[in-house]
């Protein structure tokens, strides 16, 4: 029963970051609003970088998510491991700018963790 439960999890989150990837692609929050469902937290660390969200976007979690993205031209992102699990690089100019990984399912994801800190994300 547990592995069978896994088995769904892990499935479920797979298709989460493939549909939350294509919908950030577009630059369009409610696209990305939509993947996530109702109730998501994003959580940044941008560590100094000044990516500092205004209440208005904290309070709409897809907006949130695709201002610290930034907009989508010439920006690639690509689902790759994470910890061993499914994640989303954002990348411009060949350099990452941020790891994006959620958890959940499509139309009910929980929480949404982005590291946008350029000390973090040298190793990407």
């Amino acid at each position: 029963m547990r592995e069978r439960r896994r088995r769904r999890e892990r499935r479920d989150h797979a298709r989460l970051t493939a549909a939350l990837c294509e919908a950030l692609g577009t630059g369009d929050a409610c696209a990305v609003a939509r993947v996530l469902g109702p109730g998501v937290r994003v959580v940044v660390d941008a560590g100094g970088t000044g990516l500092r969200a205004s209440p208005a976007l904290t309070a709409d979690p897809a907006a949130h998510l695709v201002v610290v993205l930034g907009r989508p031209d010439g920006r690639e992102l690509a689902v790759r491991s994470v910890n061993g699990a499914p994640g989303i690089v954002a990348r411009r100019d060949g350099t990452a700018t941020a790891v994006v990984v959620a958890s959940g399912r499509v139309g009910a994801a929980a929480v949404v963790w982005v590291v946008a800190n350029p000390d973090k994300l040298r190793e990407w």
